[in-house]
């Protein structure tokens, strides 16, 4: 095995041992190196090579260890164009993690690359790493520690965050002040994503599905809702309209529950989403002692779960 390959699989204790007989100029070549072997050469463009993320152990070898030196190294030598590489790396990294829903890979990643970029002048990066670990944070249920970073983010980011990336943020925000209880909280961000959202994409779709929950009864909620996921599912947003789907699935009848959650199991990707189904599928089944109709595919899905 060659010494940049060996980076990437090397266990601590030898790292340890051999770190300190390695000049300081070649380590950093090793570790960029390191760099070109796991995210491909191109990563100095900010373009990762595809297959990374297919990996069944992405965000689980030594990217947190690779980027951690990329970036203070580029802050040691205060080189701005290999900061801002370094930045635009990590902060693809987490978003792609966080899109193939590795939301604990996403967290210990991105809180060891944060305090380096606190200190930086790589403010966009910064930013783009806090918002992805606000959500991974909301996803794995640390709803408190998600909506301070959430807000802080929105608070610092000022003309640094676009729009859309604003619209995110409070969407994600709602969803986390929704899941504790929050009602007024989870509206009023929600309205903020009407705000900075177009009308008709798949958060402002997800932040009229919030605001109905909180203000609309039963049966208006029901309405709504099933107007929402078919709008959601016509224009191809399918993790906004398989969320509405399952929430929907909990206010109706057993029969329109069941047609809900096949749709969201047969959904293209999001599989998130449909271990969700399954596990509901799963429970409504034992429920009325009809659990060997879970398909083995199913079951496959709630050993993930």
């Amino acid at each position: 095995m060659s010494r940049p390959e060996s980076l990437l699989v090397a266990p601590r204790q030898v790292r340890d041992y051999v770190r300190p007989s390695i000049h300081p100029r070649e380590y950093s070549e090793i570790v960029k190196r390191g760099a070109d072997l796991l995210f491909g050469v191109e990563w100095r463009e900010g373009r990762l090579k595809n297959a990374y993320f297919r990996t069944a152990a992405a965000g689980q070898r030594n990217e947190r260890i690779i980027l951690k030196h990329l970036l203070s190294d580029a802050i040691t030598r205060a080189d701005s164009s290999a900061l801002q590489r370094a930045g635009k790396l990590a902060a693809c990294v987490c978003e792609g993690l966080n899109r193939k829903d590795r939301f604990r890979e996403t967290i210990v990643i991105a809180e060891a690359v944060l305090p380096l970029l606190e200190e930086s002048s790589s403010m966009q990066s910064k930013l783009d790493v806090a918002s992805v670990h606000g959500k991974a944070l909301r996803m794995l249920g640390r709803r408190e520690e998600a909506i301070e970073i959430l807000q802080r983010t929105l608070d610092e980011g000022g003309t640094h965050l676009s729009k859309r990336a604003k619209s995110s943020l409070f969407l994600n925000l709602a969803l986390a002040h929704q899941a504790n209880g929050d009602s007024e909280e989870a509206v009023a961000a929600a309205k903020q994503v009407h705000q900075f959202g177009r009308p008709g994409s798949g958060s402002y779709l997800q932040a009229e599905a919030i605001i109905a929950e909180e203000t609309l009864s039963e049966q208006e909620l029901i309405t709504e809702w099933t107007k929402l996921e078919r709008v959601a599912r016509a224009g191809n947003h399918m993790t906004v309209a398989n969320n509405i789907a399952l929430d929907l699935a909990k206010s109706v009848g057993t029969d329109e529950a069941a047609r809900l959650r096949e749709r969201v199991i047969k959904s293209p990707e999001d599989g998130y989403n449909h271990i969700r189904a399954v596990v509901a599928k799963a429970k409504s089944q034992l429920a009325i002692e009809a659990a060997a109709t879970v398909s083995s595919h199913e079951k496959a899905l709630l050993v993930q779960a």
